[in-house]
């Protein structure tokens, strides 16, 4: 007889939903499907492919945001008038769910390349995502 390979487990683990939590009542789950990762990666990659605006890197958010958290999501994010910093960082939280890392390791490597950024300011605006 062949052998059998139980992977139940890790199906259900891979099932549970990373979630944002916002504030005290607002917690949204991170879509990190297969489907919405490639999605994701495929606006990422567009982005570090060319040179592009901060008005397109603020689109390029909205959409991974879109993608990641659903739209009831993202029309409470809009409503708390997030600072730019904040806003931006709410991609890096993505990443860090679809790579399923530590949200301090992929801030730390954002900084990093934000410092080559500063370095070099002709380098693309938002490699960093």
């Amino acid at each position: 007889m062949g052998r059998k390979y139980d992977i139940v487990n890790k199906i259900n683990a891979g099932t549970q939903r990373p979630t944002l939590v916002i504030d005290q009542d607002h917690e949204f789950k991170i879509n990190t499907s297969r489907a919405a990762v490639l999605s994701i990666m495929a606006l990422v990659e567009d982005q570090n492919q060319k040179d592009t605006s901060y008005t397109e890197s603020f689109e390029i958010t909205d959409k991974i945001l879109k993608i990641a958290l659903g739209e009831e999501a993202c029309k409470y994010i809009e409503t708390l008038d997030l600072d730019f910093n904040t806003y931006m960082g709410l991609s890096t939280v993505i990443m860090a769910a679809i790579q399923d890392e530590d949200l301090e390791k992929i801030e730390k490597e954002v900084a990093e390349q934000a410092g080559k950024f500063r370095e070099n300011p002709e380098a693309e605006v938002l490699k960093m995502v």
